[in-house]
């Protein structure tokens, strides 16, 4: 769900964000409500997550407006959200970055590479992709 709010930020208060990092996005959330449905808790917080998550659709005629500093960051075997998705949004948005980890799940960031994902996140924070066109 963090992936959908950012991108509503990216395209509704582009001057409050410098750059954005998306991990594990979708273009639709319904495609990952199914895929999570009996492996989350029942709490009533995170039910009320994916219920929310269920109706998203993404803006894809939008996201060319984008002009913030992008970050996509997948799994190419992650089942939840899907590989397809992530690519497809990352391409939409010009100058968008998309870093895939090979093989790894939706699992990456906390149990597979954590130490990877920190370092291409700490890449992406320090570089200045700014360009004045003389």
């Amino acid at each position: 769900m963090g992936s959908t709010v950012a991108e509503e930020l990216l395209l509704e208060y582009p001057q409050r964000l410098n750059k954005a990092i998306i991990y594990a996005t979708s273009l639709d959330g319904s495609n990952v409500a199914t895929a999570l449905e009996g492996k989350t808790p029942d709490d009533p917080i995170v039910l009320r997550q994916i219920e929310a998550t269920t109706y998203w659709k993404e803006p894809l005629d939008k996201l060319s407006a984008i002009t913030n500093q992008v970050l996509f960051m997948i799994g190419t075997s992650d089942t939840v959200v899907g590989v397809e998705s992530t690519k497809t949004i990352a391409m939409a948005i010009p100058g968008a970055w998309l870093v895939q980890f090979k093989n790894a799940t939706y699992l990456l960031i906390m149990e597979e590479v954590p130490g990877e994902f920190a370092r291409v996140i700490q890449v992406f924070l320090d570089i200045d992709e700014t360009v004045v066109v003389k």
